[in-house]
This record gives C-alpha cells, sequence and structure tokens, in this order.
C-alpha cells in the first residue's frame, strides 16, 4: 500500500498528499526514523511520475484534510442546507455540488435551484430540484 493518497506537481514543486494513518505512523516512529520516513515516501512518489533519480529539497507541511471521504447522503444534505443558510453562501458549479461532468447549461439550473431554496429557507435541501 503507498503511503499517499494523491501526487501533482504544479510549477517547480511536487506535492504529495499522504493520509492521515501514514501521518499517524510517522508521529509515532522516533523522532530520529521520521525524516526517513517521508523522504521513502517521496522517493515512492517521483518512482511512479518516472523520475528516479531526481535530487529534492523538501518539506514537510501537515496538511489536517485531504480527500473528501462519502457520508450519509442525509447528513451531506442537512449541512450544505444548515452552512448555505447560516453563512449565506451559495455554491453552483461541479465541484459545489460534486458533479464532475457539470455542463454549463446545468450551472443554469443550479441558480434556479438556489433561488428557490433561498425562498424556501426552511425546507429541507433537496440536490436535484427540478423546474
Amino acid at each position: 500500500m503507498l503511503p499517499f493518497s494523491r501526487v501533482s506537481i504544479t510549477g517547480d514543486q511536487l506535492i504529495v498528499e499522504c493520509g492521515e494513518d501514514f501521518l499517524n505512523e510517522v508521529d509515532a516512529a522516533p523522532e530520529m526514523e521520521r525524516p526517513n520516513m517521508v523522504r521513502n515516501a517521496l522517493l515512492k512518489a517521483l518512482h511512479i511520475m518516472g523520475l528516479d533519480g531526481i535530487e529534492l529539497a523538501y518539506e514537510a507541511i501537515p496538511q489536517r484534510y485531504a480527500k473528501i471521504l462519502p457520508i450519509d447522503e442525509d447528513e451531506r444534505r442537512a449541512f450544505i442546507m444548515w452552512a448555505s443558510t447560516h453563512y449565506n453562501v451559495w455554491s453552483l458549479g461541479r465541484f459545489a455540488t460534486w458533479r464532475p461532468s457539470l455542463l454549463l447549461d446545468d450551472v443554469v439550473q443550479d441558480v434556479r435551484v438556489i433561488q428557490r431554496l433561498i425562498a424556501k429557507r426552511g425546507e429541507a435541501y433537496q440536490h436535484n430540484l427540478k423546474d
């Protein structure tokens, strides 16, 4: 099993996102071993990307959250409705609605859904409201 969930290159930075299990394992290790554990994870990431032999300086930056894990649909909808009404922030688009294949035409429908949700603030959130 790999100690990371995602690897990407942005500009001259290699970003390796490690899960909580790996971070806990590093925290539990003796302090002298921790840098090697992180370096080995980076070397595995470089190998997978075909970048073996590259020398790099690295900095480990803890990040509390990584991937979004699925949660109960009713809880998700209740949270989105609470956050939207509490902060008056109404998100639309593919990342806001977790629909990766969203088309631009769908955004118009999202605006109409948001207008209805604002008008009916106390009602249950229904992600797929239709006109």
